[in-house]
């Protein structure tokens, strides 16, 4: 994972999103900054590095790709802790709203939502997903990765579009609770890139759009295996093994 990274992290310009994104990956890898940073060498600093480029391909072409992953990246770290946009810059606040569509476009509401609205409490976005019309559910590369957003959009009860990993514990879930028209569920691994996919999650988009706004079922039952009481009997149980 860090290696692949690597050339994503120096393509940022030098900044606070840069040193979050850092940040980001040394948690994830369970590393120190400091560390990581001497693992990539000049990358995890402050002086960019041009990444090579492919043996045959367009130097434009390739920017263009470098570009699209780290705002790729840095939606999704935004979707998971909005919090961050309030710690980086004015500066990268103009710099991500100026981006392209769909990035810039989402950079402003993410900024206007949390000035109109500051972050939500739990029950306030549970109001929020209940109004929307259809949710979208969208989750990493990383195989271990498990959402916990997940629950609120099944607690909602709205019809949604996922694409998530095949190996992710999502995946069974939405099977089993949320079966179609609910969840309209694309999923992708190391031989099915989601690059190849647009296809089937334009088909899936187009189901979903048939049964936005309309309230759809949920299996409260498939759901009890992580729900508070169960999670919390698996922990006594582990406790009380280790205690014996």
């Amino acid at each position: 994972m860090l290696a692949q990274a690597k050339p994503m992290i120096v393509a940022l310009p030098a900044g606070a999103l840069r040193e979050q994104v850092v940040a980001e990956f040394a948690r994830a890898a369970s590393t120190s900054v400091e560390q990581l940073r001497a693992l990539w060498g000049a990358a995890g600093g402050r002086r960019a590095v041009r990444p090579p480029t492919a043996p045959g391909s367009s130097p434009r072409r390739a920017a263009t790709r470098q570009a699209t992953t780290l705002l790729d990246r840095a939606v999704w770290l935004l979707l998971q802790r909005c919090t961050l946009w309030e710690q980086i810059g004015a500066e990268d606040h103009e710099r991500l709203a100026a981006q392209a569509a769909p990035y810039g476009p989402f950079f402003a509401l993410l900024e206007r939502c949390l000035h109109d609205h500051g972050v939500l409490s739990r029950s306030g976005l549970l109001e929020a997903l209940r109004q929307a019309s259809a949710l979208l559910l969208v989750g990493s590369s990383e195989p271990h990765y498990t959402p916990s957003k997940v629950f609120p959009a099944l607690l909602a009860g709205r019809p949604m579009l996922a694409v998530y990993r095949r190996e992710s514990t999502v995946v069974e879930m939405l099977k089993t609770a949320a079966p179609p028209p609910a969840a309209q569920l694309v999923t992708f691994d190391e031989s099915r890139r989601v690059e190849s996919l647009v296809g089937c999650i334009a088909e899936a988009l187009h189901a979903l759009i048939r049964t936005a706004g309309s309230q759809v079922s949920i299996s409260r039952a498939a759901l009890e295996p992580w729900s508070a009481h169960a999670l919390a009997g698996r922990l006594a149980r582990l406790c009380d093994r280790i205690a014996a």
